[in-house]
């Protein structure tokens, strides 16, 4: 978590808590999505307080890349993320994140062959 952490602009004091939280996540596989969202990994919610200081001091990681970047969308309408949109994007870039570094040490560790 921490070189995903570093990228997104998770606070070094909170990547040991976002592992915990998306760990927590993957064990709700297969339960009602309310249950997931209980922890606040799945909607986001955890990192909602991170985009607020980014929105107010700007840095160079994912987070205040993504609060600045702009788009058309499906509508063809020039605009920023939504909160929502966001968050939930931050979300899934750190459970993948975690999830294949976890994934790739895992398997160097067992060798190949």
């Amino acid at each position: 978590m921490r070189v995903i952490g570093m990228l997104l602009g998770v606070p070094e004091e909170y990547q040991e808590a976002a592992r915990d939280l998306t760990k927590r996540a993957d064990a709700y596989r297969g339960r009602p999505a309310d249950e997931v969202a209980a922890d606040g990994m799945n909607t986001g919610e955890f990192f909602a307080d991170f985009i607020d200081r980014r929105a107010e001091h700007p840095s160079d990681d994912i987070m205040t890349d993504l609060l600045n970047v702009e788009f058309q969308d499906e509508k063809g309408i020039i605009r920023r993320l939504s909160r929502e949109e966001l968050l939930t994007y931050i979300s899934v870039v750190s459970r993948a994140g975690n999830e294949t570094t976890i994934r790739l040490i895992g398997w160097a560790g067992k060798g190949v062959g």
